[in-house]
């Protein structure tokens, strides 16, 4: 019997954090250290699914993943609004066993998978359910991206403590986007702030990538600013036959 980590579910303190680049970036790197990495978009907005500009297509192709479109993302809508609304728009309700059965069938097929939300834990999915509820439905660990600047400790503290009381576990955050030269007092004290009211590490701050974003260069930034051992010791660990 051996040990596996199962997976683990991103989100952000809202929409174009940047979790897709952290998600495939992420993947990446584990990927790089030998790990049979998977990825999924349970549901998208904005774009047909086989877009390149898609989370689902930067997904594959920035986190080097070899899956078809259709195992990465479980629901694609056009409509450039929030995935429950895009659903109701076009007449089609988003399931959730539909995604778990989805979910199931890449756990069964590698070692571990890389979940990426859509914008924040409270973004609805239907009449009653949230993206929140599909976490917790995942089970898997929250890692939580967030912005480098002014107003990302409140951000990221509302969103630590509301996971929380659904009874999700928020292991980490990740920072994004610090660009060069960039005046913001606040950043030499955000991560500190972070970790000491939400008491969640703060794994590292990723700068804005302005080069063309790809599979190497992604790998290698994230390699740089990330403590991935930390994070690895931070997932949990399940035993597999």
């Amino acid at each position: 019997m051996s040990k596996t980590k199962r997976g683990m579910f991103v989100t952000g303190t809202g929409t174009d954090i940047g979790k897709t680049v952290i998600t495939a970036g992420l993947s990446a790197a584990l990927r790089e250290r030998g790990l049979n990495i998977g990825v999924m978009k349970p549901v998208q907005s904005g774009f047909n699914s086989t877009d390149p500009s898609s989370d689902a297509m930067r997904l594959r192709a920035w986190g080097g993943s070899k899956q078809s479109i259709d195992s990465i993302v479980t629901y694609s809508y056009e409509t450039p609004v929030a995935p429950g609304l895009a659903a109701r728009l076009a007449n089609e309700t988003i399931q959730q066993d539909k995604i778990l059965a989805h979910l199931k069938t890449l756990t069964n097929q590698y070692e571990m998978v890389m979940v990426e939300g859509a914008g924040g834990l409270l973004v609805p999915l239907g009449e009653n359910w949230t993206i929140a509820d599909l976490a917790q439905s995942m089970g898997f660990p929250l890692l939580i991206v967030a912005s480098a600047t002014l107003g990302t400790v409140n951000h990221t503290l509302l969103t630590i403590h509301y996971a929380r009381q659904l009874g999700l576990h928020p292991i980490g955050v990740i920072l994004n986007g610090l660009r060069d030269g960039e005046k913001d007092p606040s950043i030499s004290h955000n991560a500190s702030y972070i970790e000491s009211f939400g008491q969640v590490p703060v794994l590292g701050t990723v700068p804005w990538v302005d080069k063309e974003i790809g599979y190497a260069l992604l790998q290698q930034v994230i390699t740089e600013h990330i403590d991935m051992d930390h994070l690895l010791r931070l997932l949990p660990e399940e035993d597999v036959k």
